[in-house]
C-alpha cells in the first residue's frame, strides 16, 4: 500500500463511516479488511481495500504503520482487538490508536494497554436514540444536561474501573455517592456474560 497518514483496520459498518469522514477532510487513508467478500463489496462501490488480518504486525507493517499518524482499529473481534492494541503500542509506540470495542470491559482493557481513544460500538447511537426520545417526550430543554451528566458519571466509572478493576472500581463509585445497599434502575447486571462482574452503566 502507498504510505498514508491514516490506516483504517476493519472496513465493516463502523470502519466505513470512520474512513469516509476522515477522507472527506482530504487525509490519505489505507483501508484493510480480512473478509474477501467485504472487500469485493467495497470495491464495487469504488473503495480500494487491501486484504489482510489487522491483528498481524507484518500486515500492519506492510500497510505503513511505521509511518502513519493514526490507526483506527475497527475489527469485529472483541479479544483479538485488545491483543492488537498491546502489540501495536509495543511495535509502533508513536502510532495513535483510536479503537472501537464491544463493551466497557474491553474498553477498560484497551485503555490500560495504551489506546489513545476508545469508544463502545453502541454507546453514541444509544445516547442519540435516548436524546431524540426525550425530545419527542417534550424534554428538549433537559436533554443536554442529562446527556452531560450521563457522560460525566460514565467517564468517572471508567476511570475507576481502569484504576481498580471492574468490581472494586464500581464499588468505589457507589461509596463516593453513598449508594451502598441500593440497586439503581440505571445500572445493569452484566454478570451472565461476565461472572463476578459489577453492575454496569447502560451502553
Amino acid at each position: 500500500a502507498e504510505r498514508a497518514r491514516v490506516i483504517v483496520a476493519g472496513f465493516g459498518r463502523f470502519g466505513q463511516v470512520v474512513a469516509r469522514i476522515v477522507s472527506a477532510r482530504g487525509a490519505s487513508v489505507t483501508l484493510i479488511d480480512g473478509s474477501p467478500k467485504q472487500i469485493r463489496l467495497a470495491r464495487s462501490f469504488g473503495d480500494n481495500v487491501y486484504f489482510g488480518d489487522a491483528k498481524r504486525l507484518d500486515v500492519l507493517e506492510a500497510a505503513g504503520a511505521g509511518e502513519a499518524d493514526i490507526l483506527f482499529l475497527c475489527i469485529n473481534d472483541r479479544y483479538g482487538a485488545i491483543d492488537t492494541v498491546s502489540k501495536i503500542k509495543e511495535r509502533f509506540p508513536h502510532l495513535k490508536v483510536f479503537a472501537e470495542t464491544y463493551d466497557r470491559f474491553s474498553e477498560v482493557e484497551m485503555r490500560k494497554l495504551g489506546a489513545d481513544y476508545v469508544v463502545r460500538q453502541t454507546l453514541e447511537s444509544a445516547i442519540e436514540l435516548a436524546s431524540q426520545g426525550l425530545r419527542a417526550m417534550g424534554e428538549a430543554d433537559a436533554v443536554d444536561d442529562v446527556v452531560a451528566e450521563f457522560r460525566r458519571h460514565d467517564g468517572e466509572l471508567l476511570a475507576r474501573e481502569t484504576e481498580y478493576g471492574a468490581m472494586q472500581g464500581a464499588q468505589t463509585l457507589r461509596d463516593a455517592y453513598s449508594l451502598e445497599g441500593e440497586n439503581p434502575s440505571h445500572l445493569e447486571d452484566d454478570r451472565e456474560e461476565n461472572p463476578g462482574a459489577a453492575p454496569d452503566l447502560k451502553g
